[in-house]
């Protein structure tokens, strides 16, 4: 691989907003305010979150740990389970773009996300900084082997339950309550 293409980090950044932009689960988030009224600020912090951890690691970065760090992500801010394998098809597209538009100085992959979201029409806009235009995508072909790009288009999502409230005696101290699953 030829030495990284640093300038193109915006670029990736934009690519990074498009492939969020078009994940049905993330969309589905954000429409139902999963988080409450911050659900876009998180939508965003996950956003540089992953852009950053890019910056910092760079080439480094392994599909396996983006989807570790989304299926935690959205366990713990949204309380949903993704059921539907998306956070490693997403970790595996970020790899591939970052590969080829950082890495390569190729920007085929980008052109295509970009046309995706022209032709899609209006969608709902997760941004770092305002670095792109992006739109909500449907469906996405695409002919890439294991870094095959986005097409979530049917993610399972569970909520939880919402965490109980503490439970605390007459001296004040929070009694310890099972973290084990509920049964209904």
């Amino acid at each position: 691989m030829s030495a990284p293409h640093l300038t193109h980090f915006p670029l990736f950044i934009e690519s990074i907003t498009l492939v969020f932009s078009r994940w049905t689960a993330l969309q589905l988030a954000l429409d139902h305010q999963m988080a409450g009224a911050s659900t876009p600020l998180r939508a965003t912090e996950l956003l540089e979150d992953t852009a950053a951890f890019f910056r910092t690691h760079g080439s480094e970065v392994h599909a396996d740990e983006l989807d570790s760090n989304f299926t935690a992500f959205f366990e713990e801010v949204f309380c949903a389970e993704l059921d539907d394998g998306s956070p490693l098809q997403v970790g595996r597209t970020l790899v591939k773009l970052y590969a080829e538009i950082v890495g390569e100085g190729r920007l085929e992959l980008l052109e295509e996300l970009r046309g995706k979201a022209r032709v899609s029409g209006a969608g709902r806009s997760v941004r770092a900084g305002g670095d792109a235009d992006d739109d909500d995508e449907e469906s996405g072909d695409e002919e890439e082997g294991e870094g095959e790009a986005m097409d979530v288009d049917v993610p399972v999502v569970r909520e939880r339950a919402p965490w109980p409230e503490p439970v605390v005696d007459e001296d004040g101290f929070e009694l310890v309550q099972k973290k084990g699953r509920r049964r209904n």
